[in-house]
């Protein structure tokens, strides 16, 4: 016994390994649906196969291809079956035999990707794509044609004309399952042709989905022949295949109750008592078949192993063929055992890239450009997405959003709290200007989606919600800045998504590296200064406890604290800024609002709070930045993966 049907595949190929005539060897299939991972499973050392079974045409790439088409078709999302779902049109655009076999492709989805849709029409797909270079683009172009007012037999004539084109640039096993292909549709249009009922039916998404349940059917059946040579190799087959062969050692898979004998299952309508009295074949039958190869099979064989599935985890799962019972009980020497095949556990080697001359090059080149606080905290999270993004400029793929990503969410705050608050200028807010804002809070956040979130909707769903946090966030926001107004709290706001660059010259590099960066908010209150950023997700005082400099550069958690650090250390350095006044940094988080502004602390814990930055909190500072930078730039420390 050996749990689940990969396992008892797996442990198949074990015996065939341990094993030093695998030429007197035969694989008995009872169960062939797992001759797939049969095909994954044999040792490398076998060279020689010989199937006499053939490959099911279900499992093969071309065959998801066609599954897509259908699929796409019949989950349209307008009623007029015009406009597809992003997800069915990408999945036939990245499909592996289009992205091989047509240029530019990849073009083509980035454009309809950067569109941000969730609806893709025909004429959309079109217009991308005539800008593009794309060989044969209006045979694929074809298959994404509404086929509302077509016949069935439009449809299978689109994919036929897909064939038509790739038999020309395939070869050997490709061509052979295209040609596979070709032959079911050809059979379907002559299905259709003498039974019309798709032809007068075929209007709406249920009845292309009834014709493709048909074309599963079909396609179930057919399979892709193997050409082997039967008198030499390893022999792999159905159960039924063995007749009148005898092998030296057998092996048996899927000798489960159920599958041999396959019991009480009948393909026919006729009922059993029926069958019974005629004298038409029955089950009994069928199993004494079975029962007379099985036996006669192993008779003539010097070792057999007889593998099945012991894994109970489906209604009578897990329960042996009546056939091994039998041997067990006249032959209870049989050796019984249950099994777990070896897995081989493979340690990791985690990412290393040296950094070569090059890679120096290019530091010094974002030296000169400027870091800024994110690309520091990407280096702090991990080096390899740094050299990823910022040395070989590889960043994240481009992705439709369905629903609002976390990065789409932070930037409509940002903006929609910019835009409000912008014609206040820089006069002390009163009560009244603030609750001026309130009403206009709708608008500004719909406006800001527009802007950020195109195309996508945001009236329905998951988006719905997202929006009405959103909105509920900016007007608690809002609110506690009254509440701190009517407290008497004097609030000047100084500048709003303000950018910052400076130079710095430290001791340890021959050249001076640059610092950028944008401050969300920079506002006075009560004469101290804060500079102010904006975080959308979960931030907590902890995360701002800068006791010791040196855990800028040990723990990611501390990045936050380094981002409000250098943006305090840059305005600092701006001509503006006054240096009579007191002088704090830190993070507004949206969804720790009940904590409002919350300030980087250098205070040891347990101890009094030290907000206020000093000259010597920015030397200590500048002092653990330095350490970073040489990290960054030792040749000798390679970048590597974090955990």
């Amino acid at each position: 016994g050996v749990p689940k049907n990969v396992g008892m595949i797996k442990y198949a190929g074990e015996l065939i390994n341990a094993s030093n005539e695998a030429d007197e060897i035969a694989v008995i299939l009872t169960d062939q649906n797992v001759l797939p991972i049969v095909l994954n499973s044999l040792p490398k050392n076998i060279d020689t196969v010989n199937i006499t079974m053939g490959f099911p045409l279900k499992y093969l790439p071309f065959s998801n291809l066609i599954k897509d088409i259908f699929e796409m078709h019949i989950h349209t999302i307008s009623k007029e079956n015009t406009s597809f779902y992003y997800k069915t049109v990408l999945r036939i655009l990245l499909h592996p035999v289009i992205q091989t076999y047509f240029d530019n492709i990849d073009k083509l989805v980035a454009d309809l990707t950067t569109k941000n849709s969730v609806s893709i029409h025909y004429i959309d797909i079109k217009k991308s794509g005539d800008s593009f270079l794309i060989n044969d683009f209006d045979v694929l172009l074809n298959l994404f044609k509404s086929i509302t007012d077509n016949s069935i037999e439009d449809l299978l004539l689109r994919i036929n004309a897909l064939i038509e084109v790739l038999k020309n640039k395939l070869q050997g096993f490709e061509k052979e399952i295209i040609y596979k292909h070709f032959k079911l549709n050809q059979q379907l249009i002559q299905l259709n042709n003498k039974f019309p009922y798709f032809e007068n039916n075929f209007k709406d998404s249920d009845s292309i989905k009834t014709f493709f349940q048909l074309y599963k059917k079909l396609e179930a059946i057919e399979n892709l022949n193997f050409i082997g040579e039967p008198l030499q190799g390893l022999q792999i087959m159905g159960f039924l295949e063995t007749q009148a062969l005898n092998f030296k050692h057998i092996i048996i898979t899927s000798m489960n109750e159920g599958i041999i004998p396959k019991g009480k299952r009948t393909k026919s309508f006729i009922p059993f008592d029926i069958r019974k009295h005629y004298k038409l074949p029955t089950y009994h039958e069928e199993d004494a078949i079975m029962s007379y190869h099985f036996f006669r099979l192993i008779e003539a064989s010097e070792k057999v192993s007889l593998l099945y599935n012991n894994q109970t985890d489906t209604f009578g799962g897990g329960e042996k063929s009546q056939f091994l019972t039998q041997l067990l009980w006249k032959y209870p020497q049989i050796q019984q055992t249950i099994i777990n095949p070896r897995v081989k556990s493979e340690n990791q080697e985690l990412q290393q890239i040296n950094k070569t001359p090059q890679i120096i090059t290019r530091l010094k080149e974002i030296a000169k450009n400027g870091f800024s606080p994110s690309a520091l905290s990407t280096y702090l999270y991990n080096p390899i997405e740094f050299y990823q993004q910022r040395i070989l400029k590889i960043y994240d793929l481009v992705e439709i959003e369905e629903t609002v990503a976390d990065h789409t969410m932070g930037t409509v705050i940002h903006d929609t709290l910019e835009k409000l608050y912008k014609p206040l200028g820089t006069k002390i807010l009163d009560e009244k200007s603030l609750q001026n804002l309130i009403p206009k809070i709708p608008e500004q956040v719909k406006a800001e989606f527009k802007n950020t979130y195109k195309n996508g909707q945001y009236n329905h769903g998951k988006n719905r919600l997202i929006y009405e946090v959103i909105f509920n966030f900016v007007k608690r926001f809002i609110k506690d800045e009254i509440k701190a107004v009517k407290s008497g709290k004097i609030i000047r706001i100084l500048a709003l998504e303000l950018p910052l660059s400076h130079e710095v010259v430290f001791s340890k590099f021959d050249f001076p590296i640059k610092f950028i960066g944008k401050v969300d908010r920079i506002d006075e209150v009560d004469g101290i200064i804060r500079i102010i950023d904006y975080k959308s997700g979960k931030v907590v005082s902890s995360q701002l406890r800068l006791d010791d400099f040196s855990k800028i550069s040990a723990d990611y958690k501390y990045s936050k604290g380094l981002q409000v650090m250098l943006y305090a250390y840059l305005y600092s350095q701006q001509k503006s800024f006054d240096a009579s006044k007191e002088l704090q940094a830190g993070i507004i988080s949206f969804k720790n609002l009940k904590s409002g502004f919350i300030p980087v602390n250098f205070a040891p814990i347990r101890q009094k709070g030290e907000i206020s930055i000093t000259e010597s909190h920015f030397d200590g500072f500048l002092v653990a930045l330095e350490e970073l930078l040489l990290e960054i730039f030792d040749s000798n420390i390679p970048f590597v993966e974090s955990i």
